[in-house]
């Protein structure tokens, strides 16, 4: 059975930004979490679902 929760350092790893920043988004409300007594435990299910739901569709002739 493959693992669904993972921390911050983890989920850091996955979007290839720091745990630092993945604790950041999340107590700020950017990112999905569930927070198990003092640790914050990300959904990957939602995870993956929140940067789908952040991505752009701009194509390249739109930012000159």
């Amino acid at each position: 059975m493959e693992r669904r929760f993972y921390n911050a350092k983890d989920i850091g790893v996955y979007l290839g930004v720091s745990e630092d920043a993945v604790r950041k988004w999340a107590l700020r409300g950017y990112i999905p979490f569930v927070k198990l007594g003092k640790s914050l435990r990300f959904d990957m299910i939602k995870v993956e679902n929140w940067v789908k739901n952040k991505e752009c569709s701009y194509s390249r002739k739109e930012f000159n």
